[in-house]
């Protein structure tokens, strides 16, 4: 045992080897805890918008759409939120992991810690309407926006279909108002007999459900109103 250790110790000499100082380990420990940090923070915003394209999504319109149930949900899946949360969880474990701490606990509490942290981070950033903002933002940038099918504003742009989304800009009687699309055409859209629980103002967002009656002339069945990110809305002539 005492050769091993002479041996030990000569060859620590031989190879001028010294021991690591105390800031490095210290530092180490830092960036570990710091990307675990960033880790979970891009989870929960993710996972904000992630929530905010589920709950604005449209389930029952997949018959105007051509599609059957399961198939609608497919197209309509936020795949890439989903995938950023998935990515930046395993990070967040696996910073966590490698902190000075980390090698104590157990596999399944880490997991379980990083994904409710960001769940719970996440779902205050989507009650704030932070989400949603984030969503429309890269939405709008030319290489992730192909990697988001579903979007609303793409959803709502068939009045083909019977589908109709923009800004009301006029309200002329009770039964027929003037809407700007999201194009920025102007409709006349005939609401008599409609389904609606919202207020019909000039200034509001709303999505129609109904039928293309004529050029620009569109017959409302039911009225629902916009949620789910920003709405942008090309100028129009003014009323």
């Amino acid at each position: 045992m005492q050769d091993l250790s002479n041996k030990v110790l000569e060859e620590i000499k031989n190879k001028h080897i010294t021991p690591k100082p105390r800031w490095q380990f210290v530092g180490r420990d830092l960036l570990f805890w710091g990307a675990f940090a960033v880790s979970v923070g891009i989870g929960a915003v993710a996972f904000s918008a992630m929530l905010d394209r589920i709950t604005s999504t449209d389930w029952d319109i997949y018959p105007q759409l051509g599609r059957n149930p399961v198939n609608h949900v497919f197209l309509s899946v936020p795949y890439l939120w989903v995938v950023v949360v998935v990515l930046f969880s395993l990070l967040a474990i696996y910073n966590f992991r490698h902190t000075k701490e980390g090698y104590r606990y157990r596999p399944v509490i880490v997991v379980t810690t990083s994904i409710v942290i960001s769940i719970v981070g996440g779902t205050a950033l989507f009650l704030t309407g932070f989400g949603g903002q984030i969503d429309e933002r890269v939405a709008q940038r030319p290489p992730l926006g192909p990697m988001m099918p579903g979007h609303p504003a793409d959803v709502w742009q068939h009045p083909e279909q019977g589908l109709l989304a923009g800004e009301i800009i006029l309200v002329e009687n009770d039964e027929v108002l003037n809407l700007r699309d999201l194009i920025g055409e102007t409709w006349r859209v005939a609401y008599a007999g409609a389904r609606f629980h919202i207020p019909l103002l000039p200034g509001g967002r709303i999505k129609i459900i109904g039928e293309m009656t004529g050029d620009r002339l569109f017959q409302a069945q039911q009225i629902r109103y916009w949620r789910g990110g920003r709405l942008e809305i090309p100028a129009g002539p003014s009323y």
